[in-house]
């Protein structure tokens, strides 16, 4: 992919956050996530399946191998992103997304970047000035055989916990070959 269209990419997928304007496409799932008020959405191309809560919206763009999920509007301003991506390590494409993030948000705090162990390979926290108040993101990174595997989970600070990103990030797995 281009730098500049990866760049329009990260930049309608802000554009979008702040909005909390998904619209549910794709191929969201069925109700087998943890709870019943969960669906699933699983994709055997991208090797990976996510349960996401049942009133939450899904954006899916498969030739850039992302998936949008959005909360209610009226929980606030908030996403949980899905990216796939070919040939990076977790602590590479970590990098990436900071200065991307810095490139669009200008000045963004970054609070974590570790090496992790266990489900994910590589975590990073930050906070910034969204242009519509404090938000917090956090990112997580899987080497898988195929692809890396980047969730990257945004909302309003003062909300964040508020959106459940805790209960959806560990349901993230990837699916037998």
């Amino acid at each position: 992919m281009s730098k500049s269209k990866g760049f329009l990419l990260l930049l309608l997928a802000f554009t979008i956050l702040p909005l909390g304007s998904a619209t549910a496409c794709g191929q969201p799932g069925h109700d087998q996530g943890p709870t019943s008020s969960f669906n699933t959405y699983a994709n055997d191309d991208w090797g990976c399946a996510i349960s996401y809560p049942s009133d939450w919206e899904v954006q899916v763009v498969p030739a850039d191998r992302t998936c949008l999920m959005s909360p209610p509007t009226a929980m606030g301003r908030g996403s949980l992103r899905l990216d796939v991506i070919e040939a990076l390590s977790a602590e590479q494409a970590a990098e990436r997304w900071i200065i991307a993030l810095g490139t669009t948000w200008g000045s963004v705090t970054m609070l974590h970047c570790m090496k992790m162990e266990g489900l994910w390979d590589w975590y990073l926290s930050y906070d910034y000035d969204s242009g519509y108040g404090q938000f917090h993101g956090e990112a997580f990174f899987k080497e898988g055989p195929d692809y890396l595997y980047k969730i990257d989970t945004a909302g309003e600070k003062a909300k964040y916990d508020t959106y459940g990103f805790h209960e959806i990030v560990p349901t993230f797995e990837l699916l037998a070959e």
